[in-house]
């Protein structure tokens, strides 16, 4: 009996040793295969893998709580799990970490961080969420879960609809379905200064608005170059124009900040005065006013608003004196006229006297 216990275990040892030796051939030490059967690994509680004494490195078991894979890496347990991890474990990505959860965990020093749904993204511990899609349309800002209501602070509703600081897309705002970008400015609890501030590679500011900094304020538009408006072909090759509009201008007023001295000169008492027979000699040869453009030049130029205003209120300052001297002409004939009446009276009573004798 024991001689044939003996034999059987040679035995058993030397197929071992075939098998390993054929196997080996082939760079394999163990080769299944099989189109209907799987392999099965020890199956245990998360207890019983954690107290197995001294596991050896490389020991895979499956934990049926936490329903994954885990193998010793000689100092610890570790999950084959569905996510990327870092040596320690404590940093680490999931997709779908629970059973059809249909969420992306992402775990950063041992606290999760952050999760990804398909309509939110969801800042953690403290829950709160910085983008959220639903009915409204795409809300990117802070707020708790939830819908972010006025607490949003970009909101793309519809196409190319933006609102900015508060300015919300719903059924309930005025603006909805019209406004493709609503910036909110001034709030009860304090001032936005700049909704939109554009700054060029150097990092200078090319072009902000300002809102009203009180409900009374004024808002402000600045451009740090010149503006175009209807055309990038400007009205003028002067650069010293900061603004140029392809069209006409509607207003109710336009108050210009005058760059040249107002033309009350003309009443100073050096002022140059041309008389009225050089005036009109200078029409005759020109063919307009001194100091007028002419019709081809402001065809050619244009007409500069502060320039011309200037001319015309000389102009009617000039005419003014103008006025003012033929006023006084008149004077001395009328003055004439009336010495010269009272002279022809009394001569005319004292031929009358020199009648009567």
């Amino acid at each position: 009996m024991k001689s044939t216990k003996s034999f059987i275990q040679n035995g058993f040892l030397l197929g071992l040793c075939l098998f390993a030796f054929t196997v080996s051939m082939q760079a394999q030490v163990l080769d299944l295969q099989s189109t209907t059967e799987g392999l099965l690994v020890p199956r245990m509680t998360t207890a019983q893998k954690d107290a197995i004494p001294t596991p050896d490195q490389g020991l895979l078991v499956y934990d049926i709580e936490t329903m994954s894979f885990w193998y010793y890496d000689d100092l610890r347990w570790n999950e084959v799990s569905n996510g990327l991890s870092d040596q320690d474990q404590d940093t680490e990505v999931f997709v779908e970490k629970f059973i059809d959860e249909d969420k992306i965990r992402m775990v950063a020093a041992g606290t999760e961080v952050m999760q990804l749904t398909s309509d939110a993204v969801t800042v953690s511990p403290n829950n709160f969420r910085i983008m959220e899609v639903d009915s409204f349309g795409t809300f990117l800002g802070r707020w708790n879960s939830g819908h972010p209501g006025l607490s949003s602070q970009l909101t793309l509703s519809g196409l190319f609809n933006v609102g900015v600081n508060n300015g919300l897309f719903d059924s309930t705002n005025p603006s909805f379905g019209t406004t493709k970008l609503l910036i909110e400015g001034y709030q009860n609890d304090g001032p936005v200064v700049y909704p939109i501030y554009v700054k060029d590679e150097n990092n200078l500011v090319d072009f902000f608005i300002r809102n009203k900094l009180s409900p009374s304020g004024r808002s402000l538009m600045y451009f740090q170059g010149n503006m175009a408006i209807g055309s990038e072909n400007w009205a003028s090759s002067d650069s010293l124009y900061r603004l140029s509009v392809d069209g006409k201008i509607a207003c109710e007023g336009v108050l210009v900040d005058l760059s040249v001295d107002w033309p009350d000169y003309v009443f100073e008492s050096d002022y140059d005065l041309k008389t009225l027979a050089q005036v009109r000699t200078f029409i005759q040869e020109n063919g307009h006013l001194p100091g007028v453009p002419s019709a081809q030049e402001v065809e050619d130029h244009g007409l500069d608003l502060e320039e011309m205003n200037t001319i015309l209120m000389e102009k009617v300052e000039e005419l003014t004196l103008y006025i003012l001297q033929q006023q006084d002409q008149l004077k001395d004939q009328q003055d004439g006229i009336i010495e010269m009446k009272k002279h022809f009276e009394a001569r005319f009573r004292l031929l009358e006297k020199n009648q009567s004798k």
